[in-house]
């Protein structure tokens, strides 16, 4: 939202749910959040999408405040999605070089080999690009 410049209302901007989701997932899976944020807040600030975005959110919370069992079932999901990132999206970003996404998960390492350049994973794997 911020991103997107927009203000959320209080019930959202204070609502658990949304406070402690950052804390709540994976880096790997934080990593994936920021990485779907840079490429794609354009989209989100249409000011079509922005009153549907509004409803959803409530009506997530809703479910949330009501402990939807389907709730429950989601944060157990997303617990457990990436634990690691996977090779080829940690090689996207590098590859990517955008500025607001940062990966600073260890298991892979430039190395340096008279003119030549190549990841290493943290299990001596080479991996070319």
């Amino acid at each position: 939202l911020t991103k997107c410049g927009v203000q959320p209302d209080s019930r959202v901007s204070s609502h658990l749910f949304f406070t402690t989701a950052d804390t709540s997932q994976s880096p790997s899976l934080a990593v994936l959040v920021q990485l779907y944020v840079a490429r794609c807040y354009h989209i989100w600030k249409e000011s079509e999408l922005l009153p549907w975005l509004e409803r959803n959110v409530h009506t997530v919370l809703d479910r949330v405040d009501k402990k939807d069992p389907y709730v429950s079932d989601c944060e157990a999901k997303r617990s457990k999605r990436y634990p690691k990132l996977p090779p080829n999206l940690h090689r996207h970003i590098i590859l990517s070089d955008i500025k607001d996404v940062t990966c600073s998960e260890v298991g892979f390492c430039l190395i340096t080999v008279g003119e030549f350049e190549y990841y290493t994973s943290d299990l001596g794997q080479r991996i070319n690009f």
